[in-house]
């Protein structure tokens, strides 16, 4: 809505100011300065901007001291009289320029070349204007945001017990018998020897295996949606200008020419004219 009202505004001062004299458009929107450059790069054989100084110099303890004189038009080259001459016809300025020495031959060449330039701008500007202008007009829309979390959380643990037992057991066991005798009728000895052995062993082993594992993971997301509906409008110029000033705007657009009358300024009394 804003933006609508800032393009409205800037078209109506658009319009209000195509619709001046070429006159009133030169001396609000073109100065003197503009008027030496345009000189100065349209002939630069000829023509050129001169800064002065001030031969005063600075005054003491940083005091305003004289203010450096304004630009002015420096000429230059061969055969300077018949050059300006050209230039004054060229902008249809009689009697013509011959010396810019002079401060009132100087300025009447600037303002020559300021009017110029004002035909120029204006009469594009004007038919800019007269076309009408083309907008945007925004009929409804939403904003949409959103955000999205995503946790993910997991924990394990392992444990694993091994126990063991290895129980043995052996058992031996001899006997031995020694009888021993000599001749006849020789007594008899004997001997009995009677080994017993027992062999018991048990062996236990356990073991614990444990594991633990965590993890942890979130994620965000972030997301917007901006939903515009526009439409184009046209704007005729018609809606912002009375016919006074569509008759001017009309009569500036066209090229120009030096043999067309002058058309009145909207609003404008009997003595109102368009320069040129």
């Amino acid at each position: 809505m804003e933006s609508s009202i800032e393009q409205m505004r800037a078209y109506g001062e658009l319009i209000a100011n195509v619709a001046k004299t070429t006159d009133q458009f030169m001396h609000d929107n073109i100065g003197e300065a503009a008027g030496r450059d345009f000189l100065a790069e349209s002939y630069p054989d000829t023509l050129g901007v001169e800064v002065g100084s001030s031969s005063e110099g600075f005054a003491e303890d940083g005091a305003g001291g004289a203010a450096a004189p304004p630009p002015k038009l420096a000429a230059k080259g061969e055969d300077v009289e018949v050059r300006l001459a050209e230039i004054s016809s060229n902008l249809n300025l009689s009697p013509p320029v011959t010396d810019i020495t002079d401060a009132n031959a100087e300025l009447r060449l600037v303002t020559a070349a300021r009017l110029q330039m004002a035909k120029s701008r204006q009469q594009l500007l004007s038919s800019m204007v007269m076309l009408g202008i083309n907008r945007i007009v925004v009929t409804d829309g939403s904003i949409t945001a959103k955000v999205i979390f995503d946790m993910r959380a997991s924990d394990k643990a392992k444990r694993n017990y091994t126990a063991q037992m290895n129980d043995r057991s052996s058992m031996s066991e001899k006997n031995t018998t020694k009888v021993e005798y000599s001749s006849w009728m020789s007594p008899v000895s004997a001997s009995m020897t009677n080994e017993f052995a027992t062999e018991h062993v048990a062996t236990v082993g356990s073991a614990v295996d444990e594991t633990s594992e965590s993890k942890a993971e979130v994620k965000a997301k972030l997301s917007g949606e901006v939903r515009v509906n526009f439409k184009s409008d046209y704007l005729p110029m018609e809606k912002m200008a009375t016919p006074e000033m569509m008759s001017v705007i009309q009569g500036n657009s066209t090229p120009y020419n030096p043999n067309r009358p002058a058309t009145p300024a909207a609003g404008a009394g009997p003595t109102g004219t368009r320069t040129g």
